[in-house]
């Protein structure tokens, strides 16, 4: 991946248990880790990806493909001499980020903890769906809310969407970098990959497709498998909105690891 479309932050001690956090599409890394940061940087070490096109200053020519994305963290981690994680997370987008590291285990994933992921097959919807999401998170940014269907989908009705979405995202995130990553979400094929770490799979009651996407991936862990419902909640919420909870999961299941 080109240096100039792809950058990772380390942060905390090397020596120290590691935990990989991967952003969704749109978002901006430091608008949704920095809580969690703040919370772990003295017990572990975090190792955040920035996505391609996902950078402070948009880079237009920025190509969003999955296994591109994943080789480049592989290569980066390689070139820190880190060859295994103790717990990947991801958020949305970011989900399927780390679902397909896992699987590759090119770097040896010790646990995956995933929010709010879509692994509902779009079929011949995956354009269609992509432009369609594309163009409501670019309402997001002009403080305009979603259309009805799209709110209920991601299970913002009677909520501020823009409120729980503008928290996290990139202001300077370009139209074709949001369909780029909408599309790549969207025709992943989880039913061909094996994961056989333990996973965990977070969602927010009130989301249509993450309700769907458990037990299709339910089917596809070889190893244990947890779930945990946030009551009320829509897509991201709580990283939004109680990024504490997150935090607090994701040393639960560090210090699990341990015992």
């Amino acid at each position: 991946m080109r240096k100039d479309t792809y950058n990772c932050h380390f942060i905390g001690n090397k020596r120290n248990p590691k935990i990989i956090l991967v952003h969704g599409m749109g978002f901006y890394w430091k608008k949704c880790f920095e809580n969690i940061i703040e919370k772990l940087k003295d017990k572990y070490f975090m190792i955040i990806p920035e996505l391609p096109g996902h950078r402070n200053e948009e880079d237009k020519k920025a190509k969003i493909a999955i296994m591109n994305i994943v080789s480049g963290i592989e290569a980066v981690l390689r070139k820190k001499k880190v060859d295994s994680v103790d717990l990947a997370y991801g958020i949305s987008f970011g989900a399927t980020i780390v679902t397909e590291l896992c699987d590759r285990q090119i770097i040896h994933v010790s646990m995956l903890v995933l929010d709010g992921a879509q692994f509902v097959n779009m079929g011949w919807k995956c354009k269609i769906s992509a432009f369609v999401m594309t163009l409501q998170f670019k309402r997001i940014l002009s403080k305009k809310y979603m259309n009805s269907y799209v709110k209920k989908q991601l299970g913002y009705e009677n909520k501020d969407e823009i409120k729980i979405l503008s928290k996290m995202m990139n202001d300077k995130i370009g139209l074709k970098t949001l369909y780029q990553s909408a599309y790549e979400c969207y025709k992943y094929n989880i039913l061909k990959k094996k994961l056989v770490c333990p996973v965990v799979f977070l969602y927010g009651e009130a989301e249509v497709f993450a309700i769907q996407s458990k037990e299709i991936l339910r089917k596809r862990v070889k190893g244990q498998f947890f779930s945990k419902e946030f009551s009320g909640m829509g897509h991201a919420e709580v990283l939004s909105q109680y990024p504490n909870q997150i935090s607090k999961i994701l040393i639960e299941y560090m210090q699990g690891q341990k015992s």
